[in-house]
């Protein structure tokens, strides 16, 4: 993905934007998840309180309404939730020193949540989340989600080193990792800047094939 675009954002709920180049839509709202724009990358203008990322392929307006009634589909490759007033603005790379203070509390909270991921235990899983992550991720959202990632990729099984940048007041923290059946599969864990307790406030799992 490229850093650098906007979401965005228009007081009507029901207005859709659709990306037709690479399919992917966000859709936002404080409580529910109905309210759909589009979305190049995961960066965003202007204070949100939640977004949902949601893939598909060359949709059209009526395609996406109809899917974005689907938990499924809601839910289908990752949810980054912020915070009241929370902006992810432009990704900047962080310094060498800095990336490596991130990735020193990143790297055993990923592989914790992948392990939840793979033995199927929520609690693990979600073990790091900020509240309003738990929230719209909860144990049932959970198992939907796992069990269509699973059934288009398989099992996790290994990542490689991260690299991670800063957004405004967050931390992307971006992984390259292998599942049984597809290797490469992006992982993109977000952190608040200044968090000491290092809450999980976003999670994006992309890739082919769970775009197709």
């Amino acid at each position: 993905m490229i850093s650098g675009h906007t979401v965005e954002m228009t007081p009507n709920p029901y207005q859709t934007k659709v990306n037709e180049r690479n399919g992917i839509i966000a859709a936002l709202h404080r409580d529910a998840f109905h309210a759909p724009f589009s979305l190049p990358s995961p960066s965003l203008s202007g204070c949100v309180s939640m977004v949902c990322i949601l893939i598909g392929s060359g949709l059209n307006t009526h395609t996406m309404m109809d899917r974005l009634k689907h938990p499924l589909f809601l839910f289908l490759a990752a949810v980054i939730m912020i915070g009241s007033c929370g902006c992810i603005s432009r990704e900047m790379p962080l310094s060498q020193e800095e990336q490596a203070q991130v990735i020193a509390f990143a790297n055993p909270i990923t592989d914790n949540l992948l392990d939840g991921f793979n033995q199927d235990n929520y609690q693990q899983y979600s073990r790091d989340f900020s509240s309003e992550m738990k929230q719209g991720l909860d144990e049932k959202v959970f198992e939907q989600n796992r069990a269509l990632v699973v059934s288009k990729i398989g099992s996790y099984i290994s990542r490689g080193d991260p690299f991670v940048t800063g957004s405004g007041e967050f931390l992307v923290v971006n992984y390259k990792a292998d599942f049984e059946q597809e290797e490469g599969v992006d992982i993109r864990v977000i952190f608040r800047k200044g968090d000491d307790t290092h809450q999980v406030y976003g999670l994006w799992f992309n890739s082919p094939k769970l775009r197709s």
